[in-house]
């Protein structure tokens, strides 16, 4: 959580103080780099790069992201979570995994187009696990083509392995608690 705080802490101040290049506020360059950053404008890429210094946003962004944990420790799940709700899994690390999809283009090239449709979804796209901690933390996997079936995703992503390396450097009383995934 506090990785968090300074995180949102070091990206307003990021831009606070006035920019050479653009008499825009530091609110609207954040409105405009959010609006790049979640493709809700078609603006091209170069041309932000150079006015706005998108680049240098996105790289503190995706470097801050990188550096949060990978899944909360036991003690932050346990604190964060419902306790009326969740109360029976007090003693457990739960973790639930599904699979989501994300919109691509119909490709014209044919292998393209096979690797990227999803028989499940019905569409060309890409396909990624995601994962939630009982205190609300969620865990997104890299994306990989559509067509790839859930099985080999699970078996083959690497978050499986990830959570045995993380229960078994958060010790509670000296003791691992496994990740139960649901």
């Amino acid at each position: 959580m506090q990785r968090l705080l300074l995180w949102s802490l070091s990206q307003l101040s990021w831009s606070h103080e006035a920019s050479p290049i653009t008499s825009l506020t530091w609110f609207e360059e954040w409105f405009l780099y959010l609006e790049w950053k979640y493709h809700a404008t078609n603006l091209r890429q170069q041309d932000m790069e150079a006015a706005w210094g998108i680049d240098k946003r996105l790289a503190l962004d995706m470097a801050a992201f990188l550096s949060w944990p990978r899944f909360a420790s036991f003690e932050e799940d346990k604190a964060l979570r419902n306790p009326q709700k969740w109360a029976k899994y007090d003693k457990y690390r739960v973790i639930q995994w599904d699979m989501t999809n994300i919109p691509a283009p119909k490709f014209a090239d044919a292998s393209l187009h096979r690797a990227t449709f999803s028989q499940y979804y019905g569409m060309n796209c890409a396909k990624s696990g995601i994962g939630m901690q009982l205190c609300g933390w969620v865990i997104p996997e890299k994306a990989w083509t559509g067509a790839v079936e859930d099985g080999p995703y699970h078996s083959n992503a690497g978050y499986l392995q990830a959570q045995k390396e993380f229960q078994e450097a958060d010790l509670v009383a000296g003791e691992v608690i496994k990740f139960h995934n649901i």
